[in-house]
């Protein structure tokens, strides 16, 4: 059986504020996997494949990471998103909403050179179907052209 979490947090926004400090980190191969009170993430930093860094991110710190990431959008002139450097926080925040839309929850995540594969539950924690996805890197290229427009949609 799927376990059911309920972060009381939009993945869209969950998903952002992970992005944007995996493109800080400038990683490769990202794996995020949700846990009770929050996510734990892995990746390499770039050019160190033997190098594995691990950041835990509770729900009170992505909360508090969202309202401060708000308040700088609000007193930037340009409200536009900040480029990143690989593009992580714009492709998370693109899977997030799709992940919003679709009701999951116990989000499986791993980014990489093949593309990016989500695994997520849907339904209720007795009636539980598992969903996975795997986005090729022509999909992700597409999902990241995209991403500006379906932003200027939700504003």
């Amino acid at each position: 059986m799927t376990k059911r979490y309920n972060l009381v947090l939009p993945y869209v926004e969950a998903l952002r504020v992970i992005g944007r400090h995996l493109d800080e980190e400038a990683a490769s191969d990202a794996h995020l996997v949700e846990q009770r009170d929050g996510f734990v993430v892995r990746f390499h930093p770039r050019g160190e494949r033997d190098v594995l860094r691990e950041t835990r991110f509770t729900l009170a710190q992505l909360r508090t990471t969202i309202i401060r990431y708000a308040g700088e959008r609000v007193f930037r002139a340009d409200k536009r998103p900040q480029a990143s450097m690989n593009g992580h926080q714009n492709l998370l925040r693109v899977i997030g909403s799709i992940l919003d839309g679709e009701g999951a929850h116990g989000l499986d995540l791993a980014d990489g050179p093949e593309g990016v594969s989500v695994s997520y539950g849907r339904g209720s924690a007795d009636r539980c179907i598992r969903t996975q996805l795997l986005i090729s890197p022509e999909e992700v290229a597409t999902m990241m052209q995209q991403a500006p427009l379906r932003r200027e949609r939700l504003e």
